[in-house]
């Protein structure tokens, strides 16, 4: 059975919207999302180094 799992989902219904850059500040809850970005090279994730 081929698990299909929410992050994935997510980036690549991203990926289908045209979205090539993802902004944010990572913390524990984004964890999941960080690590599935390595299966989605056409995203590119820019760190924000604050919040404000």
């Amino acid at each position: 059975m081929n698990e299909n799992y929410g992050r994935d989902t997510f980036l690549s219904l991203l990926e289908d919207e045209g979205v090539t850059h993802i902004f944010g500040n990572p913390g524990t809850t984004e964890l999941a999302i960080m690590h599935a970005l390595n299966d989605h090279p056409d995203l590119t994730y820019v760190l924000g180094l604050q919040e404000a």
